[in-house]
């Protein structure tokens, strides 16, 4: 039997999307039509409907998919961190009048800025156990959890109400292994 040359495109579309499902981090059930991948996330239900472009690399159309899902979908972490600061007079008396405080309590208050670290979940490995984060710039950082991943992205993550909490169950639950390197991404990539 000889397969024309879109039914070879989608069986291929096919292997690479389960490949992708598989690394997700969130749940989804995917349908190839003759033009078109329709996907699902099952815990929200919602239904996105992706055009199949013949002319494109199945990466680069699977790669469509992931950034729209990552955009739109993919869990988010939220890390406060406080640091020291040095608070300038006006800030100190604006805080003092609006609050009727000391200058003690002001400074206080003042002298400590948090600072939020936002972080999308990118990809986890089921066997493996592990998760990679990635910040708003593209850095990427590999945790082993001690709990199983499944379990994490169930309980901690699928409602998404509480970045913060996600992120100090990750922290509690896991172990920080490294930040990978971008070089090493471009090799991966490049087969390298």
């Amino acid at each position: 039997m000889d397969l024309t040359k879109n039914e070879e495109y989608i069986l291929t579309l096919t292997k690479k999307l389960n490949s992708f499902k598989q690394r997700a981090p969130i749940y989804i059930y995917f349908n190839i039509m003759p033009s078109s991948i329709i996907i699902e996330e099952a815990n929200t239900k919602k239904i996105f409907r992706f055009e199949i472009d013949f002319n494109i690399e199945i990466e680069e159309q699977v790669k469509r998919v992931k950034e729209f899902l990552k955009k739109n979908l993919y869990p988010r972490l939220l890390e406060l961190i406080e640091e020291p600061c040095e608070p300038d007079i006006e800030e100190l008396n604006k805080y003092m009048i609006d609050n009727s405080c000391s200058f003690d309590k002001a400074f206080k208050v003042l002298s400590k800025k948090t600072i939020k670290k936002e972080y999308v979940i990118d990809k986890i490995n089921i066997k493996r156990n592990q998760l990679i984060l990635e910040n708003k710039i593209g850095e990427q950082f590999l945790y082993q959890m001690r709990m199983p991943i499944t379990l994490y992205l169930k309980n901690f993550i699928r409602d998404q109400k509480d970045f913060v909490l996600a992120f100090n169950k990750l922290k509690e639950q896991s172990e920080f292994l490294y930040k990978i390197e971008r070089k090493i991404n471009e090799e991966k990539r490049m087969g390298n």
